[in-house]
């Protein structure tokens, strides 16, 4: 099976697949000697236990074609005789993005490690290593492991980094439009999150041209889980303004709902602090819950003043959403 992508070989590392070894050597002696000492043995690596299960070739390019062809964990080639040929071999399977990060250990006669520019080359690819032949398996072994490690960690870190990318998009689209131009108001917004993704919410919800219900809060927490809680909040409120868009009128009632919904589904795990908001632009009207923040202060566009937010037009305290379960919010508004 060819892999070609560094997501397969993830899967396949999660597998419960033996830790493959490609081994070429032209010394036939010492490459049945490794083989037998491989028999048997399991190697311990981040996803666990695995048995070895070795390859070898006749002919480099017999073994080009099994490495390209297959998911190998580590290469291990002896340069006895002709090291030109061993990096040759290197040079077309990192042609192969999937296989940049594939360990090649290289057993090189002692008198090569006099030869300083053939050990540059060798370490000049980050995912090579050199050992001498006269090296004793126990420390071959540990030093595959090492390196099989440190491949596997390299391709969890590329998937879980093109995971959270993706993330990162997907949130971008559920946030409300960077702007809103309506008959009675207009809102922009711009959002920056602390890490790839995080739980800041900010939704506005036109109810009508008059209108709008705005959410401004932050989810306990800056990783995925937090992040996912935050689109879920999007979804359960935009329900409940579809079903009844009068109760958008009462931010207490939206924030009691939202508490139940985050007591019943991430009790212990998220809460949400916020400041839910109604505005009617037509009649000049405001009313809010706050929930969890500090006093807000409110900024006079045509005066430049700022003063805390009055709090003859909403209620303030100090429990946030899904903080505690069998509390209710303020309802009096």
């Amino acid at each position: 099976m060819m892999i070609e992508t560094q997501e397969d070989q993830s899967l396949l590392l999660q597998s419960k697949q033996p830790c493959r070894l490609y081994l070429y050597g032209q010394n036939p002696q010492y490459v049945s000697t490794l083989k037998n000492n491989f028999a048997g043995m399991k190697i311990p690596l981040v996803v666990g236990e695995m048995g070895i299960e070795v390859s070898s070739t006749d002919t480099v390019n017999e073994g080009l074609s099994l490495v390209l062809t297959n998911y190998i964990h580590a290469i291990v080639f002896e340069l006895s005789t002709d090291p030109v040929r061993g990096l040759h071999f290197r040079e077309k399977i990192r042609e192969d993005e999937a296989k940049r990060a594939l360990p090649i250990l290289f057993i090189m006669p002692e008198n090569y490690w006099c030869d300083v520019d053939l050990l540059g080359k060798v370490y000049e690819d980050p995912y090579s290593f050199a050992l001498p032949d006269s090296v004793d398996f126990k420390t071959l072994f540990t030093k595959l492991k090492t390196s099989i490690n440190f491949e596997m960690l390299h391709i969890y870190k590329n998937h879980f980094d093109r995971n959270m990318h993706l993330a990162h998009h997907l949130q971008q689209t559920m946030l409300p439009p960077w702007v809103y131009l309506g008959k009675s108001y207009e809102f922009s917004t711009f959002y920056l999150p602390h890490n790839v993704v995080g739980g800041d919410l900010v939704e506005w919800f036109p109810l009508d041209d008059e209108r709008v219900l705005f959410i401004f809060g932050d989810i306990s927490g800056h990783d995925t889980y937090s992040a996912l809680a935050m689109s879920t909040v999007h979804s359960f409120v935009s329900h409940l303004i579809e079903v009844d868009k009068e109760k958008a009128r009462r931010p207490c009632l939206i924030a009691n709902e939202i508490h139940a919904y985050f007591c019943r589904h991430f009790a212990g795990i998220v809460s949400l602090a916020a400041l839910i908001g109604y505005f009617d632009f037509r009649s000049n009207y405001l009313c809010y819950l706050n929930a969890g923040y500090e006093n807000l202060i409110c900024f006079d566009s045509l005066t430049g003043k700022t003063d805390l937010l009055n709090p003859d037009y909403g209620e303030t305290t100090g429990l946030t959403m899904g903080s505690s379960n069998g509390l209710s919010l303020p309802m009096a508004q």
